[in-house]
């Protein structure tokens, strides 16, 4: 009787998940597109740099920090491009501003800070701010299940004493001549600090794919997860456009 009852709530929990990942395919009110972070204001297409040209020579230039949000302007001395950088620190959503020497804006783009994945659009601008490119990382062809959504799947199956550390675009798959996209989610394990697991999450359909206990490596109290340094990689990348 107890394993008949077992049975029954385990199909009704698969139902409602499935329910609630359809309803995540039909809309996209958790991915949070109308966050006005990720509005370019007027006013933020130049920046002023007579007004901070010598904080800018000493480091780092705080323009407001709270509890909630914090923004930050700097100058990186191979190229004297200035960073405008905006953070919500309840979303972990991030704006960057780029500009030239002389405070006209070059381009933009936003970053999700738990993996650094790039989020929304990205902008190029000519020398009169006007737009010459748009790359839109939202890619709903590819993700109707956003990243938001991503987390929100593993939130609701995940135990509750778990914490999500990060998520990324998983690798590409080819199967039958069709691409296969993921969501990478990684989930802590309280108070050890040394295993952690993923969740792989079907891109289009929001199914769970497979679920990977992955270690950490520990050393005189310092943790490594494998790939480390790849991640490590390919979350700088985005600012060595800075280059450009």
């Amino acid at each position: 009787m107890k394993t008949l009852i077992s049975i029954v709530l385990l199909l009704c929990t698969l139902t409602v998940a499935c329910q609630n990942t359809k309803s995540l395919i039909k809309n996209d009110d958790l991915c949070g597109f109308d966050d006005p972070i990720f509005t370019i204001l007027d006013d933020e297409k130049t920046f002023d740099v007579e007004k901070y040209r010598e904080q800018l020579k000493k480091g780092d230039v705080v323009i407001k920090d709270n509890n909630s949000y914090k923004n930050i302007a700097y100058q990186w001395k191979h190229n004297n491009k200035i960073t405008n950088k905006q953070t919500n620190k309840q979303t972990n959503k991030q704006k960057l501003i780029k500009y030239n020497e002389n405070g006209k804006i070059l381009f933009s783009y936003f970053l999700y800070l738990k993996g650094n994945i790039k989020i929304s659009k990205e902008t190029d601008y000519d020398t009169l701010g006007n737009i010459t490119k748009v790359i839109d990382h939202r890619q709903a062809d590819k993700y109707p299940i956003c990243y938001r959504e991503a987390l929100e799947i593993v939130e609701r199956i995940k135990p509750k004493k778990d914490s999500i550390l990060s998520i990324e675009r998983g690798e590409v798959e080819f199967i039958d001549n069709d691409s296969l996209y993921t969501w990478s989610v990684y989930v802590d394990k309280p108070n050890t600090h040394v295993d952690f697991y993923m969740y792989s999450i079907h891109a289009k359909t929001g199914e769970i794919l497979k679920k990977k206990d992955l270690h950490n490596i520990h050393q005189e109290g310092i943790y490594i997860e494998p790939d480390y340094f790849k991640k490590w990689y390919d979350s700088i990348q985005p600012f060595f456009k800075d280059d450009q």
